[in-house]
């Protein structure tokens, strides 16, 4: 008796009582079926049809005349990070009309970030966006979404906050970048929604996403693709990055060598012997050689400018390289990758993205032996003699 009254209590506490609309979210449209409706055909996204977002988790609402056919569409994942519950009602329409929800019109493109313990990692910023280039730019997705929006209207980071990407230039001009073909005029931005900005929704409400976008990264492509889906995309690409900067865009190789490095991250413990030999390359070949250390923080225009002045890039794996997408035609990289550096294929990152273009060389030398080892402390130097297959954690990999 006591758990019917506490039923009846919950019903009437949140039945027929909308949300508040919010600065980013409306009132639940009373025409809405509820249903959740899934497009995953294709390798590369999938699109949500009133995709659900209650306490802190998404859900597929599926009743009785939409079970059968959606549910075989459903992944237990909505993206790496997050997972998708598929949540079945006798009548969805009767089951929404009931909730205390909102509404977030239009179309918004969900963005997983793969780790999310490292917002200013370069390098897992560019294997996030590139594939949402390529999707923005084929437009497949319009075909999908419900409504009458046929651009992107809200960008919400599942996993990140506001304050995390505070200060990192690269990603913000990044972002704009990939959104562009998905935008209705150029220089337009969506709203940008993050996940701070949603835990505060009480515990009772529900949020109600007119068409929720999730682009497959290399994590989650049923082929683990990565890099632009053509050359001729991947080079629009670039030239558009120089174009927004107010650069140049080069037309062929330098002749200059860059050894470029991360301020205060990974890096190349013989450096200066390193660089000496580069000089003495460089010498014999009619080059010259420059040394190039730079930070997360540093402006996206200076990223794009010391590409564009290089021809052959030597770097140890690490973040800043997601710059070599923003050589010029027909310039080389020279990719230095520490032992055991495989888990996940992160080894091929950068060859994925800079060969995807088409017109960039993509070489790597890579420690096959613990004797071009240099571990940090006598604890982490235990991993020496594990293999490849063995190591995932950090201190393992570095």
């Amino acid at each position: 008796m006591l758990v019917f009254v506490f039923v009846l209590l919950y019903v009437a506490a949140t039945s027929a009582s909308p949300i508040e609309p919010g600065w980013f979210f409306s009132s639940l449209p009373s025409s809405i079926d509820g249903k959740t409706r899934v497009n995953a055909a294709s390798k590369t996204h999938t699109v949500y049809q009133n995709l659900w977002y209650h306490n802190q988790r998404y859900l597929a609402l599926l009743d009785s005349s939409s079970q059968d056919e959606q549910r075989p569409k459903l992944k237990p994942e909505l993206s790496q990070n997050t997972g998708l519950v598929p949540f079945p009602v006798k009548d969805a329409k009767a089951f929404a009309k009931n909730l205390k929800a909102g509404w977030l019109p239009g179309n918004t493109l969900l963005l997983d970030f793969p780790f999310a313990a490292f917002p200013e990692n370069i390098g897992h910023w560019q294997e996030t966006l590139v594939p949402v280039y390529n999707v923005m730019s084929s437009r497949d997705w319009l075909q999908e979404v419900q409504g009458n929006s046929k651009h992107i209207d809200t960008v919400f980071m599942l996993n990140l906050r506001r304050e995390q990407l505070k200060g990192l230039d690269w990603v913000w001009e990044m972002l704009r970048l990939v959104l562009e073909p998905g935008m209705p005029t150029k220089g337009q931005s969506p709203t940008l929604l993050f996940y701070d900005q949603t835990e505060g929704l009480s515990a009772t409400s529900w949020l109600a996403i007119e068409n929720a976008i999730v682009v497959n990264d290399r994590y989650i492509h049923p082929e683990g693709a990565a890099g632009f889906h053509t050359p001729e995309l991947g080079q629009a690409f670039r030239k558009q990055a120089f174009l927004d900067q107010k650069l140049l865009a080069p037309s062929k190789a330098p002749m200059t060598i860059t050894l470029l490095s991360a301020h205060g991250g990974e890096e190349v413990i013989n450096r200066q012997e390193l660089l000496g030999m580069l000089q003495e390359v460089g010498q014999k070949l009619g080059m010259r050689v420059r040394p190039y250390t730079v930070t997360p923080q540093a402006p996206f225009q200076s990223h794009l400018t010391a590409m564009a002045r290089t021809g052959l890039l030597v770097s140890r794996h690490g973040p800043m390289m997601a710059s070599s997408i923003f050589l010029p035609p027909g310039a080389a990289v020279l990719e230095l990758l520490p032992f055991n550096w495989n888990w996940k294929d992160f080894s091929r990152i950068y060859l994925n993205a800079t060969r995807s273009l088409g017109d960039i060389h993509h070489f790597a030398w890579l420690a096959r032996s613990a004797k071009f080892v240099r571990y940090r402390s006598e604890n982490e130097s235990r991993y020496a003699h594990w293999t490849a297959a063995e190591c995932s954690s950090r201190e393992c990999l570095e």
